[in-house]
């Protein structure tokens, strides 16, 4: 039916998207979920594009993999015309979907294209596969579809204990054991948050891999004329120490006590839970001003503004998190008299919400 309304359309169009009606005819597109896709030519010129791609990984690489790093970029870059389909699919979605000004049907068309990639790959043991599916399930979780990622993020756990990334392989050459490192320690930090969104407990929960730092050359891209490439790759390196050394352990236990508060509230006496939201409060005071300090003493190396600002940006991601946290911790519990007075946790959450409007309007793009 789409192939029919393409050649409807515009006859003259049909040369330039032979691979794409085939694909159609053949049934690989639309035989596994049901997506409708309206065709037009501005879309589909753009899908065709020369620079399509290109700009949409780097769209990537700038907006989601400073945040949620996955893949090493230097290996990335280095194999970019042999990069498995399965996981190019997903990186094109989500670089596309924050590009500012989108094609609805074409973002359709690549959410579809990657899901088809995803569940014919589902149990391809797979590095690149597992790759694919922790980022598309982080991708779900930023859009607010947490329970839809759980099975993306479940299948790519299992993988990565399958596939031996939860341990330290000698044999392997540098740039793949820090790759696996990245996805171990990343993964990690994907659990916490997605648990803490859906209300579930944690896998991981209190076990915490042993932190080895990271190589920044492999968060650079080789052929990049940014002459800051290199100092972004440091700060990626670092958001990834401070996600897994400082606020992973802390959101977990915030979560498994939010767990055991509603499984059995009446266990819990408020003198108690006070006693448990002060001792998160201070463990997540200590967690940001341990980052800080970190970001700090990387900014002591530096002394452009531009490259200034490149290491605020990192930090204030971290200052964001904590205030995420301190929202979700402070509205555990509803206040025992309600009056017009405004409790102690109310004005907290007010003063966090407060903090992340600033930080939203004050961010300046890597």
């Amino acid at each position: 039916m789409l192939s029919a309304q393409i050649i409807d359309y515009d006859n003259k169009l049909i040369p330039q998207i032979v691979f794409f009606v085939s694909k159609l005819e053949l049934g690989v597109f639309g035989g596994l979920l049901k997506f409708s896709i309206h065709m037009n030519q501005e879309w589909i010129v753009e899908l065709l594009s020369p620079s399509f791609e290109e700009k949409c990984i780097s769209n990537y690489f700038q907006t989601f993999h400073p945040m949620i790093t996955y893949i090493s970029k230097y290996k990335f870059y280095t194999n970019i015309n042999v990069i498995c389909p399965v996981l190019k699919s997903v990186i094109l979605l989500v670089g596309y979907s924050s590009i500012s000004r989108q094609s609805r049907e074409l973002l359709k068309y690549l959410k579809h294209l990657a899901i088809v990639q995803l569940k014919k790959n589902m149990f391809n043991i797979r590095v690149s596969i597992c790759q694919a599916l922790f980022i598309y399930s982080y991708y779900l979780l930023f859009q607010g579809l947490g329970k839809q990622s759980l099975e993306y993020f479940h299948q790519a756990y299992l993988m990565t204990s399958a596939l031996g990334i939860d341990k330290d392989n000698p044999g392997l050459n540098e740039i793949d054991k820090d790759e696996r490192k990245c996805i171990r320690f990343t993964s990690y930090y994907h659990d916490s948050h997605l648990s803490s969104t859906i209300s579930i407990q944690p896998i991981y929960l209190f076990l915490t891999p042993r932190w080895t730092p990271l190589n920044p050359v492999y968060q650079t891209n080789p052929d990049s004329k940014n002459p800051n490439e290199f100092l972004i790759a440091e700060c990626i390196c670092l958001t990834i120490k401070c996600y897994k050394i400082y606020f992973t352990v802390p959101a977990n236990l915030m979560n498994k006590y939010s767990q055991l508060t509603l499984s059995n509230p009446q266990t819990f006496l408020r003198d108690n839970n006070a006693q448990v939201i002060y001792v998160l409060q201070t463990l997540f005071n200590h967690s940001l001003i341990r980052t800080l300090d970190l970001h700090l003493n990387l900014s002591v190396k530096f002394k452009s503004c531009e490259e200034l600002q490149i290491v605020k940006n990192f930090a204030k991601m971290h200052v964001g998190l904590y205030h995420s946290l301190i929202i979700i911790l402070n509205s555990q519990f509803s206040p025992a008299n309600p009056t017009l007075e405004l409790d102690k946790s109310t004005k907290k959450q007010l003063w966090s919400a407060e903090a992340l409007y600033r930080i939203t309007i004050d961010v300046n793009p890597l």
